[in-house]
């Protein structure tokens, strides 16, 4: 059995939150830069791929390429309490230049967007301007 459910935002989705100012804090998951490496253990060129990581695996090393991600839950979890996945999937958000996405996480991206512009998105996860 396969599943190939999304489990976290993919690198276009986590770049643009990170773009939006969400703190790097706020992520619960890292999408790790893979290289491909010789016999010597030293990396030989950029696969680009990426592995799925806890943010944890980030602590105690230094890292190269490694980008934010956030799990849906994370990002629910960021909303204000009275989103619903139903208002998620039928509102028609008016984007600040998003990619209005067809996805359950293009369309929560496109609603954190727009509570940002807004300003109804909590300050706490955002980074100072």
């Amino acid at each position: 059995m396969e599943f190939k459910s999304q489990i976290c935002t993919n690198v276009i989705q986590s770049q643009r939150l990170i773009e939006l100012g969400l703190k790097d804090e706020t992520a619960d998951m890292v999408l790790l830069r893979e290289f491909a490496y010789n016999e010597n253990e030293h990396p030989l060129y950029d696969t680009e791929y990426y592995m799925i990581r806890p943010i944890d695996y980030l602590k105690g090393e230094e890292h190269r390429g490694h980008i934010m991600a956030w799990s849906l839950h994370r990002l629910l979890e960021i909303c204000p309490e009275h989103l619903t996945i139903d208002e998620l999937l039928t509102l028609d958000f008016p984007s600040g230049g998003g990619i209005s996405g067809t996805t359950l996480y293009d369309r929560l991206i496109d609603c954190i967007e727009w509570l940002i512009y807004s300003e109804h998105f909590n300050k706490k996860y955002l980074k100072e301007k």
